[in-house]
């Protein structure tokens, strides 16, 4: 006989909890820096500045953090390469011109105004729930779940009320 298991178990209940934690000690130097963001969720970081000198000392600061604590940083970013003063500069300037994405939410500014709406992945995300609910494949009370806080997140990137998605709340 051959047994296998089906679902793979996702760590400890508490594991999101610990990344965050970790997350607002390694960006707890840049809350203190003038003309600094700095935005967390769970492992993922956005560190914005007024120009983009201070971004470059933000972004140092909060590499030479993570350096000292040995954590390890996506693969898709290339922080492994150690840049001039001149580099950064040139890297804040280029993310800071066009449209920028975090967390299945892409922004831009078009003619002094700031627009947000939903990543091709989110959306590609919704449609291959939609797809599941709909092609007769066993749907689960998780999946309608899923399905529902998705709605809602993408509903609220572009601003709409909880109001709006009444039917679907009473649903």
């Amino acid at each position: 006989k051959w047994y296998r298991l089906t679902r793979l178990p996702m760590g400890a209940s508490f594991s999101c909890a610990v990344a965050q934690y970790i997350t607002w000690l390694m960006v707890l130097p840049l809350l203190t820096m003038e003309n600094v963001v700095v935005l967390t969720m769970i492992d993922n970081v956005r560190i914005a500045a007024k120009d983009p000198e201070t971004l470059v000392k933000a972004v140092s600061v909060f590499l030479e953090r993570v350096k000292l604590c040995n954590i390890t940083l996506n693969s898709e970013c290339d922080w492994t390469t150690k840049c001039t003063t001149q580099e950064w500069v040139d890297r804040a300037r280029t993310t800071a011109i066009g449209p920028t994405r975090f967390l299945g939410e892409v922004h831009e500014e078009v003619h002094g105004k700031h627009l947000f709406s939903n990543t091709v992945k989110t959306v590609d995300k919704l449609r291959t729930v939609w797809n599941r609910l709909r092609d007769g494949s066993t749907t689960t009370k998780r999946i309608i779940v899923h399905f529902m806080g998705l709605i809602f997140f993408m509903a609220h990137t572009v601003n709409l009320s909880f109001g709006q998605l009444e039917s679907l709340v009473r649903t």
